[in-house]
């Protein structure tokens, strides 16, 4: 099973650093979270680069960070979203028709 990556053996509490809304988690993990939803467009990092230059056109890098909670009734473990992250950047149009 595949979930948010920890930092093991480092003191301190438990944080968790994964795509935003848990995207591209294993589905096994994704079931079990709710009030979080997916959207490929909105939350999952990217690069798109112009290919003969190697110029990068558009990226964005979008990260959300959860720490664990402990266990609830059901005995699974519970992550609570403290904090979504975006940085992102474009060209400008007149750069981009430069190429």
């Amino acid at each position: 099973m595949s979930g948010p990556e920890g930092r093991a053996g480092v003191a301190g509490p438990p944080v968790f650093l994964s795509n935003a809304h848990f995207c591209d988690v294993d589905p096994e993990v994704a079931d079990t979270v709710v009030g979080l939803n997916c959207s490929q467009s909105e939350h999952v990092t990217f690069l798109d680069v112009e290919p003969i230059t190697g110029i990068t056109m558009r990226a964005a890098k979008r990260l959300m960070m959860s720490t664990e909670y402990g266990q609830g009734q059901s005995m699974l473990n519970i992550f609570l979203y403290v904090i979504s992250v975006t940085t992102s950047a474009c060209q400008p149009r007149f750069l981009a028709h430069q190429l």
